[in-house]
């Protein structure tokens, strides 16, 4: 028997969103900057996206994968998305390597991979960029199943240390502004 939670929001690290279309429901539309919501600074998010330690167990026998992190706490950031490169098309939208830039345009992080959900405001905004272009995005972050993946294969073949490193993220943008990236 499973306990009745609390809250509306207990701890937790896994969560299934953006949904983009549920049944008939086309919610794409909706990946824009939430009205009167604050999100968090891009230092001080990133920061914490960064610093934070993981644990990758897997079983070959029952054929499991877990990820073990404390949670972040900083679900909605915004920022200035540099493109290393231009958007390269996937099954269900656009993947591109960025530097990450607060919003006076000083560099965060160098490298970190952007999903971009197709037929979202972000995606139509971002898809025809090039290799420095800029954008000034809301994200989110979200496990990077790809590089959970990797880490297991390379630990397979003896690189253990991968499954202790720090947390396999990306992030989903999940809304663009109309605002122009300083130091453009």
């Amino acid at each position: 028997m499973i306990a009745k939670s609390q809250s509306t929001n207990p701890d937790h690290v896994f969560e299934i969103h953006p949904i983009s279309v549920y049944g008939q429901f086309d919610v794409r539309e909706t990946f824009k900057p939430i009205d009167g919501y604050k999100p968090k600074e891009a230092e001080a998010a990133f920061s914490r996206y960064e610093g934070t330690r993981s644990r990758i167990k897997f079983s070959d026998q029952s054929k499991t994968v877990t990820v073990v992190s404390a949670g972040l706490g900083y679900n909605y950031v915004h920022f200035q998305m540099r493109l290393s490169e231009s958007p390269n098309k996937i099954v269900d939208g656009y993947r591109a390597f960025a530097e990450v830039e607060d919003w006076e345009g000083e560099l965060i992080h160098r490298k970190r991979r952007m999903i971009l959900v197709e037929g979202t405001p972000p995606a139509n905004a971002a898809k025809d960029l090039k290799a420095g272009e800029c954008l000034r995005v809301l994200g989110i972050p979200r496990l990077n199943l790809s590089l959970v993946n990797y880490r297991v294969e390379q630990a397979r073949k003896g690189r253990t240390e991968l499954l202790s490193w720090n947390l396999p993220y990306e992030i989903i943008v999940v809304g663009v502004y109309d605002s122009v990236c300083e130091k453009d």
